[in-house]
Parts: C-alpha cells; sequence; structure tokens
C-alpha cells in the first residue's frame, strides 16, 4: 500500500506521492540551483513540486534582475510570487474591480453614463424638448414671454449639460482604470505563460540530451 505521504529530501516537509518528481526530470539548470537553496538535496533524489517551484521563480527573478539592470517592478514581483506559490493563472483583476470594492457614486456614475450613451435617453431628451416648445405654442407662452420659453428651455439643457459631463468623466476614469488592469492582466498571463514555455523547453532539451546519450552509448556497445 502506498504511503499518504513522503518527505521530500529537499525541504524535508511531507509531501503527497504524486508532487514529486523524478530527479531525471528536472533540467541541470534547475538542478544546480536547487543543490543552492536546498543544501541536503542531490541529483539522485526525488523532489517536491513546491521545491521546483521555488527554483523556477529564483531563475525567473534573476533572469528579469539581469534584463532589467536589477529592479523589479511591481507586476514582475507579482508573477515570481505566483510562480513560488504554484504557476496558477492570475484572476481577472479586471472583473474584480467591476464587482468589488465599488463605492456607491461609482455604481450611480456607471449607471448614469451607461443611460446617458443610449439611443433612448437622447429620444427622451428630444421629446421632453419638443414637448415644451408645444407647450409654449399651444399656450401663446412662447409669442407673450419668449425669454421664459427659450431661457426655461436653455437652462435646463445647460443643467443637464452641467450633471452629465462630470458623470461622463468619472466613468471615463473607471473604464481608464478597469482597461490598465486588463493589461496587466495581460501582461502577467502571459508573462507566466513564456516562463513556463521557458522551462519545458529546458526539460525538453535534457531529456533529449539523455536520450541521445543512451542511443549513442547503445550504438557504441554494439560495435
Amino acid at each position: 500500500m502506498n504511503p499518504t505521504t513522503i518527505e521530500c529530501p529537499a525541504c524535508h516537509n511531507q509531501r503527497d506521492p504524486h508532487a514529486m518528481h523524478a530527479p531525471e526530470s528536472v533540467p541541470p539548470h534547475f538542478q544546480r540551483m536547487l543543490q543552492a537553496q536546498k543544501p541536503d538535496w542531490t541529483p539522485e533524489d526525488d523532489v517536491c513540486e513546491v521545491c521546483i517551484n521555488e527554483a523556477k521563480a529564483s531563475d525567473v527573478e534573476h533572469m528579469i534582475m539581469a534584463e532589467s539592470g536589477g529592479e523589479l517592478t511591481a507586476l514582475e514581483r507579482e508573477i515570481i510570487e505566483r510562480l513560488r506559490a504554484g504557476g496558477k493563472i492570475p484572476q481577472n483583476i479586471a472583473e474584480m474591480d467591476e464587482d468589488e470594492n465599488l463605492s456607491v457614486s461609482e455604481r450611480v456614475a456607471d449607471r448614469v453614463a451607461n443611460t446617458i450613451g443610449t439611443f433612448a435617453f437622447s429620444a427622451s431628451v428630444l421629446l421632453a424638448v419638443s414637448l415644451w416648445l408645444w407647450w409654449g405654442m399651444a399656450t401663446g407662452t412662447m409669442y407673450t414671454q419668449p425669454a421664459f420659453v427659450f431661457g426655461g428651455l436653455s437652462g435646463a439643457l445647460g443643467t443637464l449639460a452641467a450633471i452629465q459631463n462630470p458623470i461622463i468623466l468619472m466613468s471615463q476614469r473607471r473604464a481608464t482604470r478597469r482597461d490598465r488592469l486588463r493589461n496587466e492582466n495581460d501582461y502577467l498571463v502571459n508573462l507566466k505563460s513564456e516562463l513556463e514555455v521557458r522551462y519545458i523547453n529546458a526539460k525538453l532539451d535534457y531529456m533529449l540530451e539523455k536520450i541521445s546519450a543512451i542511443h549513442e552509448n547503445e550504438m557504441a556497445q554494439s560495435k
């Protein structure tokens, strides 16, 4: 019967057997990093996925720091921590921004801006102006007190513009923030994918080298 957990020779923590990797599946570059981080570990020992993730995160950190001159951005630190935690794909923080942590004014601004930008709102304003002018003509007020009719119409439209412009600006500012969050989220996903492909390529190159060495050894023995 297989044990429920086994001890990882590198970190000495109890791990699920399915989370352990054979040493021959770890590329030499990561083996050296593991030996530097875990002095008790040798290339003949199995290693858990957590330790491999730590080695991958350290490799990425060294690579980014070498390319950027020793500086890491907040996004790069976040992707490194995600790799160290298991390499999970980031959540859509843009959608989280839309659904959570919104103040009442932000929710109202979004709803009002969405309403203003519809054909129904434009038709409603046009209908209201038409009814106002019709009332002025039907009652004769347009002829006896034109300043009241047109002044009232101008004041109402000016007030509407004065109210809706700041609301539209608030909504646009939120839209800009959402776009920035989406771009950051896309950057995290793309960077994570690139780093995972880099690790897989290193692993494949290592396996191909081992297969080639075994094949050459067999050829030499057959001679």
